[in-house]
């Protein structure tokens, strides 16, 4: 995620002596920030359209995505107030790990002491017992299916934020064509990281 975030700031940067040399109508420019493909509309360029379908797209997955997290967090707290017995629970998300990772408070409390990490034990509030191995089983998937909605949610939401500096790149580019401005750009992924560079042109 950090990473995430980083990449985009160096997108901007890398992108802002491109914006301060185009011509540029700012109220556009301001459209696409807000819906990629809306500055474009609005210079007459039909083009925009498919970053706007591209993001609603996305808005939607989101919606999706976060509503099926969300049902699923719901009943996993069901299912393990029922099968194990718990009465209360911890908001920390490594305690719903440990959850399904011990079969019951006392184990992972042996655990923890013989690993000498006694901070790491649960109030006994927050004590369970887990019916039966199959139980637990059924509640580590569900927790899984839940983290991996709202992990792929999060890749989503990055997404559109590039999207948004596309719209906007794209805007630039569109409004100065005849200012033989041009920007380039080169992608590359090497053992699991992504590098982006950029030019600029600004020959007349």
């Amino acid at each position: 995620m950090k990473k995430n975030k980083l990449l985009l700031w160096i997108v901007l940067l890398s992108s802002a002596g491109f914006l301060q040399a185009a011509e540029l109508d700012k109220k556009a420019l301001l459209k696409s920030l807000v819906l990629p493909g809306w500055g474009e509309l609005s210079i007459q360029e039909n083009r925009g359209r498919w970053l706007m379908a591209a993001d609603l797209t996305m808005l939607a997955s989101i919606i999706g995505l976060q509503t099926y997290a969300r049902d699923q967090n719901n009943e996993m707290r069901g299912y393990a107030a029922l099968h194990a017995n718990a009465d209360a629970f911890s908001d920390e998300n490594q305690y719903w790990i440990d959850l399904g990772s011990y079969l019951s408070w006392q184990i992972h409390r042996e655990a923890m002491l013989e690993n000498r990490a006694p901070e790491k034990v649960w109030e006994d509030a927050y004590a369970w017992e887990w019916s039966s191995v199959e139980h637990a089983n059924q509640y580590r998937t569900m927790r899984r299916a839940r983290d991996l909605a709202r992990d792929r949610a999060t890749l989503i939401v990055g997404a559109m934020v590039f999207n948004r500096i596309v719209s906007a790149l794209d805007l630039v580019y569109l409004s100065n064509r005849d200012s033989h401005i041009a920007l380039n750009y080169d992608a590359q992924r090497d053992m699991g990281q992504l590098s982006i560079s950029f030019s600029l042109n600004t020959a007349k």
